[in-house]
This record gives structure tokens, sequence and C-alpha cells, in this order.
């Protein structure tokens, strides 16, 4: 759905929303999988106690990104030429850790 309505965009704010979706729809799609391939591995394994090694066991663990900083290109003739305009700039950032 995401791909069709990229392809029909004509604005430029739409195609950046459409673009961010498929990316963030398909991101989604690979943890899913991964995590449906983890838990099958874990059922085939279901004999197994589940704890490491050295007696820990795994969990799922929550982390927090701060000053994220990102490089930001334009042309200079853009930037000069048009000193009075206020542009908006949107950026779209999606991290895989892991």
């Amino acid at each position: 759905g995401a791909y069709k309505l990229l392809l029909a965009c004509s604005k430029r704010e739409q195609v950046l929303n459409a673009s961010k979706n498929l990316v963030t729809c398909n991101a989604r799609i690979k943890a899913y999988l991964s995590q449906l391939q983890r838990e099958k591995e874990g059922q085939d394994m279901m004999g197994t106690d589940k704890r490491l090694a050295d007696g820990r066991f795994p969990c799922h663990g929550t982390i927090a990104v701060t000053g994220l900083r990102l490089p930001l290109m334009w042309r200079d003739s853009d930037h000069f030429n048009n000193r009075g305009s206020s542009r908006r700039v949107a950026v779209f950032c999606l991290m895989q850790i892991g």
C-alpha cells in the first residue's frame, strides 16, 4: 500500500511521508520476522534451559539515544540566494541495534 502511495505522490511532503512509512513498515516486518524466528528456535529447543552459561537469563531491554547529530547538506547557492525564506527541513532516522 505504501509503495503504491509513493508512486502516486505529486508533492514533496507526500513523497517524504510515504517514504518514511515504507521504510518504517519494512523495518517492522523484518523485526517481527526475526522475533518469530527466535521464538521458533526457542520452541525447537524446548527441553533446554534458557539460562546462559554463567547463570544469567536473557531479557528484552530498552535503551535511550540522546545527543544524536545528523550532518545536513545543501547547495551554497540555495542557502545564500534565499536568505529571506524560512525553509523547513525534515529528518527521519530509523535505528537498528543488534
